[in-house]
């Protein structure tokens, strides 16, 4: 496997890095009553007087051991990234002042950024005689681990040891939400509306042909689901108000009829057939989107 090949295996292997966060632990947290210094970020646990909880850095850096000297053998270089605050006594002294325990867990989301090498590592590399990639998931207080295995020239290591020292390295990036302010999406479930009028016979895949066909009849084509105008207009009216994104504590009238004629705009009359119409496959699949959902404001953002 040559160098180029074998990079980019590495790269996509970080890219699919498994899910560390874990949205039902930040659901037991108590952010009300978050210390945030700055550099540190502690969030209790609900209903705890014990000071538990979990713990977030904003102020990594890189830490790492320079290879031993000597070209053209195998050598690794492992670079993390760390909480300055901890190398510099700072967190011991934030947990002393705040009376704290937290656990000793990273938490990060699904999508974060972690230890991905910047381009111009992986560019440098693919001039390397051998090179391989990889990266270490988090450990407290580790945020994250790059490690590289090469073999190359003094010339050409000093060139990637200059990246480590002018921070040129890699990337991390990452954000955090509090699970109990984000605003759900709100969507028309047009296919669970479709599937129920289906259920009560109101929707058919099958069109009647003509009673009697003629040229100004169109062919019997299967395009999506046909039914009866009054039956469609009547049964979507009378389903269960959630599916059209109203919240079920109370509904609005005018707000419901105005998302109903937007379900009823996805049906089209069928030619040659008066009083039925058809909605296509492709709309009758596809919820509408009336508003995408919103996190909340991250209570910690790390980009690197």
């Amino acid at each position: 496997m040559n160098k180029f090949t074998y990079i980019c295996a590495s790269a996509a292997l970080m890219a699919a890095t498994s899910a560390y966060s874990n949205d039902y632990k930040l659901s037991l947290l108590d952010f009300n009553s978050m210390i945030d210094n700055g550099d540190i970020i502690f969030v209790p646990f609900k209903k705890t007087t014990r000071g538990t909880g979990y713990v977030w850095f904003r102020d990594y850096q890189y830490d790492y051991l320079t290879p031993a000297p000597g070209e053209y053998r195998t050598k690794t270089l492992k670079v993390n990234f760390v909480p300055r605050s901890i190398q510099s006594g700072e967190f011991d002294l934030f947990v002393r002042e705040n009376n704290i325990s937290p656990n000793r867990e990273t938490i990060v989301p699904e999508d974060a950024v972690l230890c991905e090498p910047t381009q111009a590592v992986t560019q440098l590399l693919m001039t390397f005689e051998y090179a391989s990639v990889s990266t270490l998931p988090p450990g407290y207080p580790k945020l994250c681990s790059l490690v590289i295995r090469y073999n190359t020239s003094a010339e050409k290591e000093a060139r990637l040891l200059a990246l480590v020292d002018t921070k040129q390295f890699m990337h991390a990036k990452f954000a955090l939400y509090d699970p109990n302010k984000s605003a759900p999406g709100v969507y028309i479930e047009v296919p669970t509306i479709v599937s129920q009028l289906v259920d009560q016979k109101i929707l058919e895949q099958d069109l009647p042909l003509p009673p009697t066909p003629s040229e100004l009849g169109i062919p019997h084509i299967d395009i999506g689901w046909y039914g009866l105008d009054h039956g469609i207009n009547f049964y979507s009216s009378h389903i269960d108000p959630t599916l059209y994104g109203i919240d079920d504590g109370g509904v609005d009238k005018l707000l419901l009829f105005q998302r109903w004629i937007r379900f009823i705009e996805l049906f089209q009359p069928v030619l040659g057939q008066p009083g039925y119409w058809v909605i296509p496959d492709e709309h009758a699949e596809k919820r509408i989107v009336i508003s995408e959902p919103l996190p909340s404001t991250p209570f910690i953002e790390v980009s690197y």
